[in-house]
C-alpha cells in the first residue's frame, strides 16, 4: 500500500459507511474533517518511514487470529490508524459496541457503584436555550441549534431510543436549573461541572447558554458548579464586562466563541490579534483568573471555517504564559496542529466535548484521537467534557471507564495504555488541578448534599420527563 492509497483508505472509512441523507450531512461533515489528519499523515510520510509503518502493520497483523475481532482490545486482522481498512474498522467498532453493551459486560459491576470512588468533573456544561423566541441572528442561530440537535441524535448510544429527545423537548425544555442539575448530578456519576456561558449574543438573546442557569445551579448545589463567563470580543464595553463577571458573578474563567453577530454582521477574530484580544487577556490576568476557553475545530452553521483553526492559540499562549488556554473540541479536527501546540506550549489544554460522543458511534476513532493526544505528552492536559445535556453523560462515563486502548495502537504507534490512573486524571483530576481545586476539600464540601456519593442513580432523563409532563 502506498501513502496515497492509505490516504484514500482513511477517507473511505468514513464515506463508505455513513448515511449521506441531507438531515445528517452536518454531522457527517464533522466526522470527515476529524479523519482528514490521517490522510495528511499518510501523504507526508517519507519512503523509509512508510516502510517502517508497513512493517509495524505486518507485525501486528501477523500476531492476530485471521478474521477475529476482539472487542475493546482491538486485536484482529486490522492494522492501526491509517492502515486500517474501512471494512475492518467497521467490524472492529461493531464488535466493540457489542461487547460494551452486552448484558454480561454491563452487569459485571453495579452501574450505581462503578465510579463511586472516582472524582468526575465535567469541564463543559451548557444549558442550551434554542427556543424560537430566543433566536435573533439568522441563519446562524438555526445552524447552531440544528447542529447540536443532530449531534444529540447521532452520538447517543445505539439501540437506546429512551435516550433520544424529540426536537421540541430539546429546544424548549433543557434550559432549566432543576433539569440540568438533576440530569447531571442525580442521573450520572458527575460530581462537579464547569458551566460555560455561550457568548453568542448576536445569535441568541441570552447567548444560547445563559449564565443565569449556571449561577442557579451553583447556588443550589454549592461546591459542584464553577462558571466560565462568555466574552464576545467585538461587543462594546468588553473589559468592563470582565470586571462585572469577576465581581458580580464570581467566575473562574472566560469562554470565547469564534463568531458572533455584531450590528447585524457576522464578525470573527484571531486569538493572536494583539489590538483586540491582548487587552482582554491582560484584564483576565489582572483580575486573578487563569482559564481561557476557546471553541475550535467543530464548525456549526454556514460560517467561514478559518476562525475554527487552532493555529493562533500558540501566539496567545506565548504572550500570556500565566494563563491556561483550553482548546474546546481539541483533537476533533486539525490534529497535527493541535499536537504541535500541545508539545511546545505547556499552558495549552484540550477538552473532549464532541470527541466523547465517538465512544459509541466510532470507538476506534475515539482511541486514535485520545492516543495521539496522550502520545504528544498531553495526558495531564486532557479534560473530560460532555457539553451539558447535548447527550446524557451517564453511559459515556461508564463506557470510558471500561474503555481500553487497542493493543495494535499501543504496539504499532506507541500509544500509552489507558490505565485507571490516566482515566482518573482525564475524568476530573486534570481539570481540578488547572482550576486550583483541592479535590479532598471539594469532596468534603459536597459530602452531605442530595447527590453525595455513594448515590443511587435516577433513571436517565427522568427529571426532564417529569418537568415536560
Amino acid at each position: 500500500m502506498t501513502p496515497a492509497t492509505a490516504a484514500a483508505t482513511a477517507s473511505e472509512s468514513v464515506s463508505a459507511a455513513d448515511d449521506v441523507s441531507p438531515a445528517r450531512m452536518p454531522v457527517r461533515a464533522c466526522m470527515v474533517v476529524a479523519q482528514c489528519w490521517l490522510c495528511r499523515v499518510a501523504q507526508n510520510v517519507s519512503p523509509a518511514g512508510w516502510a517502517t509503518l508497513q512493517g509495524q502493520r505486518d507485525c501486528v497483523a501477523a500476531r492476530a487470529t485471521p478474521g477475529r475481532q476482539d472487542g475493546a482490545t482491538g486485536r484482529g486482522g486490522s492494522s492501526a490508524m491509517v492502515g486500517l481498512q474501512s471494512g475492518d474498522r467497521r467490524s472492529w467498532q461493531a464488535a466493540y459496541r457489542s461487547r460494551l453493551t452486552s448484558p454480561k459486560r454491563r452487569s459485571s459491576l453495579s452501574r450505581d457503584k462503578m465510579l463511586n470512588d472516582v472524582f468526575v468533573l465535567d469541564a463543559i456544561c451548557h444549558a442550551y436555550n434554542f427556543r424560537q423566541a430566543n433566536r435573533i441572528g439568522q441563519p446562524y442561530a438555526n445552524g447552531i441549534a440544528d447542529g447540536v440537535f443532530q449531534m444529540h441524535r447521532e452520538f447517543s448510544p445505539p439501540n437506546r431510543p429512551d435516550l433520544l429527545l424529540d426536537r421540541d423537548t430539546f429546544d424548549n425544555r433543557i434550559c432549566d436549573v432543576d433539569v440540568t442539575g438533576h440530569s447531571i448530578f442525580g442521573e450520572s456519576h458527575t460530581d462537579a461541572v464547569i458551566y460555560h456561558e455561550l457568548p453568542l449574543y448576536g445569535y441568541f438573546k441570552d447567548g444560547g447558554s445563559p449564565l443565569a442557569i449556571g449561577e442557579g445551579m451553583r447556588d443550589r448545589w454549592p461546591g459542584r458548579v464553577f462558571l466560565y463567563g462568555g466574552i464576545s470580543p467585538h461587543q462594546d464595553g468588553v473589559l468592563d464586562r470582565i470586571d462585572e463577571l469577576v465581581e458580580k458573578h464570581k467566575i473562574s474563567g472566560i469562554k470565547l466563541y469564534p463568531h458572533d453577530m455584531i450590528d447585524g454582521k457576522l464578525r470573527s477574530f484571531g486569538m493572536d490579534d494583539a489590538e483586540l484580544m491582548y487587552p482582554i487577556f491582560e484584564r483576565v490576568r489582572k483580575r486573578g483568573l487563569r482559564m481561557v476557553a476557546i471553541h475550535k475545530a467543530i464548525v456549526m452553521g454556514p460560517v467561514p471555517i478559518e476562525p475554527y483553526f487552532p493555529f493562533e492559540v500558540g501566539a496567545a499562549a506565548r504572550a500570556f504564559p500565566e494563563l491556561t488556554f483550553e482548546i474546546v473540541h481539541g483533537g476533533w479536527a486539525f490534529m497535527e496542529e493541535t499536537v504541535s501546540l500541545l508539545q511546545w506550549h505547556p499552558n495549552i489544554t484540550v477538552s473532549t466535548e464532541g470527541t466523547t460522543g465517538l465512544l459509541f458511534k466510532a470507538p476506534r476513532k475515539f482511541a486514535e484521537i485520545l492516543g495521539t493526544l496522550m502520545a504528544a505528552g498531553a495526558t495531564d492536559r486532557i479534560l473530560w467534557a460532555i457539553g451539558g445535556l447535548m447527550i446524557h453523560s451517564r453511559d459515556f462515563e461508564e463506557a470510558f471507564w471500561r474503555f481500553e486502548m487497542p493493543q495494535d495502537l499501543i504496539d504499532g504507534y506507541g500509544f500509552p495504555p489507558l490505565t485507571d490512573e490516566v482515566k482518573r486524571g482525564i475524568l476530573g483530576l486534570n481539570a481540578a488541578r488547572l482550576l486550583g481545586l483541592d479535590v479532598r476539600a471539594t469532596k468534603s464540601a459536597i459530602a452531605n448534599d442530595e447527590f453525595a456519593k455513594p448515590r443511587r442513580l435516577a433513571p436517565q432523563w427522568s427529571e426532564l420527563r417529569k418537568h415536560a409532563a
